[in-house]
């Protein structure tokens, strides 16, 4: 006969057997775990080769190894591949699809046939590392046809595996005179991400490259091979600061329960005298805050604010900040986004023209109430101001809204000027005694203010 205690100890009893085993701590229980290995598929053209740097390693010799490092610390059972139909460095996994002298097109082309490689040696990728649109602005291809390809390619890889993620790049700068070319490239390639994460829900990410380059003090000798001959391709220092971005991007997604911050808009709108700026984002992971950097007419960026973070969270949040300033021209800003850790992210740069102010001011006429033949006028001064010239309509109305006199349709320089009405419609017949509004109007807006005529 049982009693209701020894059913209590059997059962705590079985519970503590169970726990034991699932931990490995009893022999004949062992914990048979195998790692989880994540496929990664770097693709693009030569910089994904590795022209430039030693063994064409390319980034992808330094981002294994720091990523093997990351994983063995984490010690979560997870592992890495790298995938590929072609191979290049003297590593031990030199597996990838960068395709040197190869555009956009070219990607979009094969994609496919390549993808039906891998999933023949079921090395279908968890990740793809997509760097790709140097040899397109070489080319002098229209951004929107670089965008296109780039689209239509995503479409193939997520018709391969729905949750396959891309990690897709802000291409890295140059040294030639197409130079200016890439930051217009790497805001669409921006926007595409933002619209396939934000609007579809897709798994895909921005890898800004290209801040990672000129956040650098003489990046253009310290991470370019810039030997007269090649201003495209880093040297091995410049592709081992592609690998540490890459590492901060995947490491994100490699152990399960870490989340990104992922920045999925930020935007800034002009007003008169200040800027605002809003970005969202979609999960934050260890996130301190973000510091809010200022750049005015291409001057060097600077710190303006600091606004804290919310640690971790898998909640959308909205940031706000208004930058007051008085000054039109070229505004640019960027985010220092911070971990708790000390690791450093930038967002990409955004760019806000403030346009000169065209500000009108109506004052207040005098004398007011006024009665035509009793001032020095014979009617009333109309002051106004214009901020900068421009053409300017005066009109009187009457309470009813009807047209009484124009007193002015012609340009005005910047500066203060004043109209006389001498209380005559524009009939040159006297305005009766009651209460009128004057109205100006330009391409600044429309100000009116009311006055009085006695008789």
């Amino acid at each position: 006969m049982t009693t209701p205690i020894y059913e209590e100890l059997k059962f705590m009893w079985h519970r503590l057997v169970t726990a034991l085993a699932l931990t490995g701590l009893i022999a004949g229980f062992p914990l048979n775990i195998e790692a989880q290995t994540y496929k990664i598929w770097p693709l693009g053209n030569s910089i994904t080769e590795g022209e430039g740097s030693t063994a064409f390693n390319g980034y992808r010799k330094p981002l294994y190894n720091k990523l093997k490092d990351y994983v063995n610390q984490q010690n979560e059972g997870v592992d890495i591949n790298f995938v590929g139909t072609r191979s290049n460095g003297d590593f031990v996994d030199p597996q990838h699809d960068g395709w040197a002298g190869q555009k956009t097109s070219f990607i979009r082309s094969n994609a496919q046939s390549w993808l039906n490689s891998l999933t023949a040696q079921g090395e279908i990728p968890d990740f793809v590392l997509f760097h790709i649109g140097t040899n397109d602005i070489s080319a002098k291809r229209g951004v929107q046809f670089i965008i296109e390809d780039i689209d239509a390619t995503l479409d193939i890889i997520w018709n391969n595996g729905v949750n396959i993620k891309i990690f897709l790049c802000g291409i890295i700068p140059r040294l030639d005179s197409l130079a200016n070319k890439v930051s217009p490239l790497n805001s669409e390639i921006w926007s595409l991400v933002d619209r396939r994460r934000n609007q579809e829900g897709k798994a895909i990410y921005y890898v800004d490259q290209y801040n990672e380059f000129i956040n650098h003090n003489n990046w253009e000798n310290d991470y370019m091979v810039n030997n007269g001959t090649d201003n495209l391709h880093p040297n091995n220092t410049g592709y081992d600061a592609m690998a540490n971005r890459f590492k901060g991007v995947v490491t994100q997604h490699l152990v399960p329960g870490t989340t990104p911050v992922e920045l999925v808009t930020f935007s800034g709108f002009a007003r008169d005298f200040s800027i605002d700026l809003t970005w969202r984002t979609a999960t934050e992971s260890n996130n301190l805050g973000f510091y809010v950097e200022h750049s005015f007419a291409d001057g060097p960026f600077t710190d303006v604010d600091f606004l804290e973070g919310h640690g971790t969270t898998v909640e959308e949040h909205v940031y706000t900040f208004e930058f007051a300033t008085t000054q039109s021209g070229l505004h640019k800003f960027r985010l220092r986004q911070v971990d708790n850790d000390g690791t450093i992210n930038y967002s990409p740069e955004i760019t806000v023209v403030v346009q000169p102010p065209n500000r009108i001011a109506l004052h207040q006429n005098y004398p007011n109430p006024f009665r035509p033949g009793f001032s020095i006028s014979n009617g009333t001064k109309i002051p106004f101001e214009l901020q900068n010239s421009a053409r300017v309509t005066i009109n009187i109305y009457n309470i009813s809204g009807q047209l009484v006199k124009s007193l002015s349709s012609q340009s005005f320089d910047a500066g203060l000027h004043e109209l006389n009405w001498d209380g005559r419609n524009n009939h040159g017949l006297q305005a009766s005694s009651g209460i009128y509004f004057v109205k100006l109007q330009s391409g600044a807006g429309i100000v009116s203010k009311s006055l009085q005529l006695i008789r």
